[in-house]
């Protein structure tokens, strides 16, 4: 996945290749389920940042502890990732 995910960043956003297209999808239902998930792993991610500056700050994130990591699923570092830079606010009741 962090291949894709790379190029994907390299050419801001632009989709050539299946492993890039993959991490791209990836992304979206992440980024689509981010406000349904329980609080301790929703995110909710500005719609005016664009893909690709969210597909860099999961890559950013995992490369940093990839050695540590690389065993372990990539959607779920994704996850993390969103939920730590992007993270839902409560809603005022």
């Amino acid at each position: 996945m962090l291949p894709g995910c790379l190029e994907l960043v390299r050419s801001k956003g632009t989709v050539d290749s299946a492993p890039a297209r993959f991490c791209s999808g990836t992304i979206d239902v992440l980024l689509y389920l981010g406000e349904l998930l329980p609080d301790d792993y929703s995110s909710c991610v500005p719609l005016d940042i664009p893909h690709y500056r969210v597909v860099q700050a999961v890559v950013d994130e995992v490369e940093a502890v990839y050695p540590s990591v690389h065993n372990q699923l990539f959607k779920g570092l994704a996850l993390e990732v969103l939920h730590d830079k992007w993270p839902c606010r409560p809603v005022a009741r």
